[in-house]
């Protein structure tokens, strides 16, 4: 992809397909970061390591985020490539609440058939100031970019109830 946004054109020869010439048209105003979305250890965290500006792992239990993490810069150090120049991130799915009444109805109204304590642990049902800590906990182990998307953002009001999750 980067050498089809590069100037000029490129000669391709693999896996069994010839192109004398390829380019793309409009090319990029800029730079646009490659991320390598998964945390298949051996192909696609390798893939993220030689060819990713980013890997967005799919996980944020922080065991097996630790343990990917070391995946990922084994292979970087494998690949002869440094370890700063792939970010990790992860998408979060967190379930927001003002207090503990509030997380636990949210849990309720938004489980379906699934057992309350397992959804609020699959979602890591919190505070605001519970999911600040446990994103600080996960910048520890390396992340440098949590993508978030919450199940239940009905009006302005929701919004503003998450101001205090980047401070």
């Amino acid at each position: 992809m980067k050498a089809l946004w590069a100037a000029g054109t490129k000669a391709y020869d693999d896996h069994g397909v010839v192109l004398p010439e390829t380019t793309s048209y409009p090319r990029p105003a800029g730079p646009i970061p490659v991320v390598v979305g998964g945390s298949g250890e051996r192909r696609t965290l390798r893939i993220a390591a030689q060819h990713g500006d980013a890997c967005n792992l799919r996980t944020t239990d922080e065991g097996e985020l630790e343990r990917l993490v070391g995946v990922l810069h084994a292979h970087c150090d494998d690949v002869g490539r440094d370890r700063s120049e792939v970010a990790v991130t992860v998408l979060d799915l967190p379930v927001v609440g003002a207090d503990r009444d509030d997380v636990w109805a949210r849990v309720e109204t938004l489980r379906g058939r699934t057992p309350a304590a397992t959804y609020a642990a699959r979602t890591h049902a919190a505070t605001v100031a519970g999911h600040r800590d446990r994103w600080a906990r996960l910048a520890g182990l390396g992340v440098s970019t949590i993508f978030i998307a919450t199940p239940d953002l009905g009006g302005p009001d929701d919004v503003l109830a998450l101001r205090g999750l980047n401070a």
